[in-house]
């Protein structure tokens, strides 16, 4: 973005300077390094610049001058992991291991089949079901309506439904 503020020409030097001064001391940590417990990163950021302008022959001819400076410091507080070999082997479609770090965590849909948290679900098989009747595919009644779809067997991605793009 550009912003210029240009005045007519004087026979006096005149001229302005500013400074934008931030740093990390009112800084909160973010969310997610503070619960990892990285203490919060180093930022100075520090904005400045000049303008000048007078005559330069007689009266009738003037110069103006201006400088614009940024210099950033800025640490990068990375709070992710490293893929687990199963991911890697996996082409990134079996998360099982991690699924394995959660076991007790589990969440029921509509029909009372269990899951556990990271379970990859087939978008495919996304069907309504209404309460008290038979699902077609499960054979199970379900508790409440509402929107039920089926996991990808092993928790794996088929590699013939990953776009080859992707």
């Amino acid at each position: 973005m550009l912003n210029t503020t240009l005045k007519s020409g004087t026979s006096k030097l005149r001229g302005s300077v500013w400074e934008f001064n931030r740093n990390d001391a009112l800084n909160a940590n973010d969310f997610f390094a503070n619960r990892a417990g990285i203490k919060k990163g180093e930022y100075l950021s520090n904005q400045f610049g000049f303008t000048a302008g007078g005559p330069a022959i007689d009266t009738k001819t003037f110069w103006f001058a201006d400088y614009e400076g940024s210099l950033i410091k800025q640490a990068r507080t990375w709070v992710r992991s490293v893929p687990t070999d199963l991911e890697r082997s996996s082409g990134f479609t079996n998360f099982a291991d991690l699924i394995s770090l959660q076991s007790g965590t589990l969440t029921a849909d509509v029909l009372g089949r269990s899951f556990a948290r990271g379970t990859v679900f087939d978008p495919a098989t996304t069907r309504s079901v209404v309460a008290g009747q038979v699902d077609p595919v499960t054979g199970l009644v379900a508790a409440r309506t509402g929107f039920v779809r089926d996991a990808f067997a092993g928790n794996r991605i088929p590699a013939s439904r990953i776009n080859a793009a992707a």
